[in-house]
């Protein structure tokens, strides 16, 4: 029987604080991360971004030779969601498989899971939605951990909006959408589509950050998400918060951090951090397409 995840479902999850990613890293750090998270799942299909992805790949200099699995939990796999995000790997010749795991039905077995995953992917791309569904079940059926290996082997990791945020220690989310949930209420009013809020949520835990996709836009409910998630930084003052406008992507390499933008460098990512927490004073620190890579460590760190 497939799952439910009505709102009551996720809710049930914020109180206890759910958290799928922590204990996966505790042994073993991540030698060659390669994560490139851009703000929009649609952002995905943007030839600066894709081309980037293919790029990092340490397998082959031919897209021909490259294997790239998409992973559309957030978007309960959608077809329309996954011929749009990966139009531009399949027109650069890239082999293509659809992993499917919102419905029981249709989730591999464990090892068929860990074939693709760990042994056959060179690129895992993880789609827009909802993000904490989408973390949910891949504890459920052990994705999480899967990931954990794909990222220690060097398979690039890539995705827009929550296939940007997954890949952090805490995320800004707008997982408690009434319409985005996998089984959504019916009847809903335009007043009560807008009528939600932002949560922060933990995420995989590769990159110690709160990251925040959409940064350039206010959602359905008319808040910016760069300035709702100023209240999340000044509850949490010892953690730097990443913003991702929606056609920039931010790209890690190892311990090497930069910025690409789809729109002539007008979109670009972001570095936030407290500095006085009585007072609530911010800084936002642009990171510019244009701009020299800075260290990882560096980015992480709070003055």
């Amino acid at each position: 029987m497939s799952p439910k995840y009505g709102m009551p479902d996720l809710q049930k999850h914020l109180r206890t604080n759910f958290i799928v990613g922590f204990e996966l890293f505790e042994d073993r750090e991540v030698l060659v991360p390669k994560i490139v998270g851009a703000g929009k799942g649609m952002s995905l299909a943007l030839p600066v971004i894709y081309d980037k992805v293919i790029s990092l790949s340490s397998k082959s200099s031919s897209p021909s030779d490259l294997n790239v699995v998409y992973l559309g939990t957030a978007s309960y796999d959608r077809e329309d969601r996954f011929l749009e995000q990966t139009k531009g790997f399949k027109a650069a010749g890239c082999k293509i498989y659809k992993l499917n795991v919102s419905e029981d039905e249709s989730t591999p077995s464990i090892f068929k899971l860990r074939q693709i995953i760990v042994d056959w992917a060179d690129i895992i791309v993880v789609s827009g939605g909802n993000t904490l569904y989408a973390l949910i079940r891949w504890k459920e059926v052990g994705v999480n951990l899967l990931l954990k290996e794909a990222a220690e082997k060097g398979v690039v990791l890539c995705g827009g909006s929550a296939g940007c945020v997954c890949w952090f220690s805490d995320i800004h989310t707008d997982s408690m959408r009434p319409d985005s949930v996998k089984n959504p209420p019916k009847g809903l009013t335009p007043e009560e589509v807008a009528d939600w809020e932002y949560y922060r949520i933990h995420g995989l835990g590769l990159i110690s950050a709160l990251c925040v996709p959409h940064y350039d836009i206010a959602q359905s409910n008319g808040k910016r998400r760069a300035e709702d998630c100023d209240r999340l930084c000044l509850d949490m003052p010892e953690t730097v918060c990443i913003g991702v406008d929606e056609k920039a992507a931010l790209v890690i390499v190892g311990d090497r951090v930069s910025c690409i933008s789809a729109d002539g460098g007008k979109s670009m990512c972001y570095k936030k951090y407290v500095t006085n927490t009585k007072d609530g004073v911010l800084v936002e620190i642009p990171i510019r397409p244009d701009s020299t890579p800075i260290a990882l460590s560096e980015l992480l760190s709070v003055p």
